[in-house]
């Protein structure tokens, strides 16, 4: 699966603040940013770091909110 296609099944869009359940049952709380890789969803956390998540190991996608435009 592309990263668009993910994007349209879970209904996000960069910006979204999202919350992500892996395979592992690691969460996962942060805003959706771009990702120059099309199987690679990226989330700022809070703490300010990046975390790229393989969409083939998502679980789960909560939406937490809308969020604002990034880039």
């Amino acid at each position: 699966m592309k990263l668009q296609e993910f994007f349209q099944k879970f209904k996000l869009s960069e910006g979204n603040l999202v919350s992500v359940l892996t395979k592992k049952q690691q969460i996962l709380e942060g805003t959706v940013i771009p990702s120059n890789d099309e199987g690679i969803l990226v989330l700022k956390l809070k703490s300010g770091y990046n975390a790229g998540i393989k969409i083939g190991e998502v679980s789960e996608v909560k939406k937490l909110s809308e969020g604002k435009t990034v880039g």
